[in-house]
């Protein structure tokens, strides 16, 4: 029988032949004596972050689209009747921490979408284009996305949810309209892509790709927007007449001037939800008094 020697047991800091060390780890709990600590009170104040990004939105979103001139309108404003193309070109709708938030984070996933999905595609964003009617008014804006090679503009949407979710939404295609006709294109076509924030699902409209299990399959019924002189008339009249308005009248300063100018017209979104309560009118007055020339 042969007898082999015990393994030699090293201790904390000792050195084995090829010069590593052996630790023992001992759990701190078995060897604290004692009550445990209490937790001092501080008088450290933490950030309000309820605070800060409330104010942080109000600063950034505040007067954002405002155009306290006669001529500027906004593509994101023509698909409202005159009523409400005129109270958002002047901003004095005033939108509680709720609604901007989610007006940023629209924002977010407009920035996600050109970030992670769009660098593979050729294709431009976030430009701003123009258009001019022949009574001087000017029709600004900033496109989504525009593909030069296949000639289409895309215009994206984010949603909450996808209740009542009923297209086509007319607000949304004379906004697009504008895009398309001013994106220099020698014959445009145009897509509206709406993005749920809650999980990032896809619709969009037309549905080119249908509703295949393969998504990348192009349906039979494979159509685009195309420009519609019906659409862009209706455009154009409803610019004009707020146009009028503001050179006949000068810019309204409170409820009663814009209920004198343009009734509800009981149809559209901004009509349906409308809060007079929490419009603003103090920067207008302030800009005409300044200016002193109403008309």
């Amino acid at each position: 029988m042969v007898f082999h020697p015990r393994p030699r047991q090293y201790t904390h800091g000792e050195e084995h032949k090829n010069t590593q060390k052996v630790f023992k780890w001992v759990n701190p709990i078995h060897t604290y004596k004692g009550e445990p600590r209490k937790m001092k009170e501080s008088k450290r104040v933490p950030i309000d972050f309820k605070k800060e990004i409330s104010q942080k939105l109000q600063d950034q979103r505040s007067h954002s689209h405002t155009e306290l001139d006669k001529k500027t309108f906004r593509a994101s404003s023509v698909g409202y009747c005159p009523r409400h193309i005129l109270l958002n070109k002047l901003g004095v709708k005033k939108h509680d921490a709720e609604t901007l938030g989610r007006f940023q984070t629209g924002d977010f996933i407009h920035d996600w979408i050109q970030k992670e999905i769009l660098p593979s595609y050729a294709t431009k964003h976030e430009e701003q284009v123009s258009i001019e009617l022949d009574n001087g008014a000017e029709i600004v804006g900033h496109y989504d996305c525009l593909d030069p090679v296949e000639g289409i503009v895309y215009d994206f949407k984010s949603r909450a949810s996808w209740y009542r979710f009923n297209l086509p939404i007319e607000r949304h295609l004379q906004q697009l309209e504008v895009y398309m006709r001013a994106a220099n294109l020698k014959d445009p076509r145009g897509m509206m892509v709406y993005v749920s924030k809650s999980d990032l699902t896809v619709e969009s409209y037309p549905d080119f790709f249908g509703e295949s299990e393969e998504r990348g399959d192009i349906s039979e019924h494979n159509i685009l927007l195309e420009t519609s002189d019906e659409r862009w008339s209706d455009i154009k009249d409803k610019v004009k007449r707020v146009k009028s308005s503001l050179h006949r009248k000068g810019f309204p300063t409170s409820t009663e001037d814009v209920n004198e100018r343009f009734k509800p017209c009981g149809d559209c979104v901004g009509c349906k939800f409308e809060d007079s309560s929490k419009w603003d009118f103090s920067h207008v007055v302030s800009f005409v008094n300044s200016r002193g020339d109403q008309v």
